[in-house]
């Protein structure tokens, strides 16, 4: 089922998106380029591109960096 997305959140999801879509980025850099106040909003984040959009994201373990593969069907032309 699709959430509610405030139009605040739905920013930070189009940001994510993109910086995700340069390539691995680590989370700690992701955390701090889009001013997460917890760990949590940022995996609920990654949760809700997944689950209700399709975006595929990998996740690098020896570098703790996730990458955009696919980018689902909210952001078409992203990548």
């Amino acid at each position: 089922m699709m959430q509610n997305t405030s139009a605040e959140r739905r920013k930070r999801l189009t940001s994510l998106t993109q910086l995700l879509s340069a390539g691995y980025i680590e989370k700690k850099v992701l955390l701090r380029a889009l001013n997460y106040d917890s760990l949590d909003a940022f995996e609920r984040d990654l949760r809700q591109l997944r689950s209700e959009y399709g975006a595929k994201i990998a996740y690098d373990r020896k570098h703790k960096a996730y990458k955009l593969i696919e980018c689902g069907t909210i952001f078409p032309g992203v990548m």
